[in-house]
């Protein structure tokens, strides 16, 4: 097969060997008779795809036999297995298959060893912390009085307690809410952009939003910060060309 190991055609005897729990390295005692096994299935090379890293001992036999008998080998570990669903845009194959190694990569990093939380205003599910099992289920609602100021901006789960909310707000207020799903301000380009924009309105129109509104801006942007400030993922550069046409840039 072609492709980021080799650019020519060759034939592998692949090795997985699955010691997460353990942590333990493989060693030449997991791998034994390499040579003997390549040639019986009248491979070109041995490819190793381990949980954990290869031994000092097992790099070096692998080593020799390439040096010495000429199969080649290379050997993917944990953290380059991870690296390569990621840099291909396989998320969700990651999410679905390795859910702990997609939490560690793209954690809740609290900020000065605190975590701010994201709670839904009527059942106070935190949105933040269920972000790491697929995804916000959650949308940012903007409360506006008959002047369209913004009065509040709060946090409520899909399907579940917005419709119960909108008609809170505006049965207790007469505010009219508009909602925005906020998967989207976990994209590090998006959550830039909207962050902006929402500065920019605020010092066009100052009385826009008010205080208590203000803050809830405050507590969103800040705790969405530990999910989104990160290096942006091909899907987010994506995502984010997708959006600017319909965002009238």
């Amino acid at each position: 097969m072609k492709g980021d190991v080799s650019q020519v055609s060759q034939k592998w005897l692949v090795s997985c060997k699955h010691f997460a729990g353990s942590n333990k390295s493989v060693t030449p005692n997991d791998e034994q008779s390499i040579l003997d096994r390549v040639r019986q299935h009248g491979a070109d090379g041995f490819m190793g795809f381990y949980s954990t890293l290869p031994s000092n001992a097992l790099v070096d036999r692998l080593r020799a036999m390439r040096d010495v008998d000429g199969p080649n080998y290379h050997v993917w570990d944990g953290r380059s297995i991870e690296g390569n669903l990621l840099n291909r845009n396989q998320t969700d194959l990651m999410l679905r298959y390795l859910p702990k190694s997609f939490q560690s990569i793209r954690p809740i990093a609290p900020l000065l060893g605190r975590q701010h939380e994201l709670p839904c205003e009527v059942c106070g599910r935190d949105a933040l912390e269920g972000s790491l099992d697929g995804g916000f289920n959650a949308n940012e609602l903007f409360a506006q009085d008959d002047n369209r100021v913004v009065q509040r901006v709060l946090i409520a789960c899909k399907k579940t307690c917005d419709p119960g909310l909108e008609r809170r707000l505006y049965q207790q207020h007469g505010w009219i809410t508009a909602w925005e799903d906020i998967t989207d301000l976990c994209n590090p380009l998006i959550y830039l952009r909207r962050f902006f924009a929402t500065m920019n309105s605020i010092r066009d129109n100052p009385g826009i939003f008010s205080d208590a509104a203000y803050e809830d801006v405050q507590q969103l942007y800040t705790a969405l910060a530990q999910r989104t400030l990160r290096s942006p993922l091909p899907a987010d550069e994506q995502r984010y060309k997708d959006i600017l046409p319909f965002e009238g840039f």
